[in-house]
């Protein structure tokens, strides 16, 4: 079973359009990066377009949230088992690596 992260049925969605956010934050485990809106989060988003409805149980998890002017307006977990594979290869090739670099 899935469920949308994003379009028609999604916290995300509103009306036709997608929720506009400015900054967000990728919370594992005791740490947490700050990540500003870019071109590779956007393109994760259009990817992510099912996300398996069990992950909120796995052990192993980022939380993914996003804010607007401060306050979070959307929360949702990632990992690797739960996402379309084109999402996964975007968020873990090009935004968990650099969030991991020194």
């Amino acid at each position: 079973m899935s469920h949308r992260f994003h379009g028609k049925g999604c916290m995300a969605y509103s009306a036709e359009k997608f929720i506009d956010w400015d900054f967000g934050f990728v919370d594992y485990f005791d740490s947490s990066w700050s990540l500003p809106r870019n071109r590779n989060i956007d393109r994760f988003i259009r990817k992510s377009t099912w996300v398996y409805n069990q992950i909120d149980k796995s052990e192993y998890k980022y939380m993914l949230r996003f804010l607007l002017r401060g306050k979070e307006i959307y929360a949702i977990a990632y990992n690797d088992i739960c996402y379309p594979e084109n999402a996964v290869k975007i968020m873990s090739d090009e935004i968990i690596k650099k969030l991991h670099r020194p």
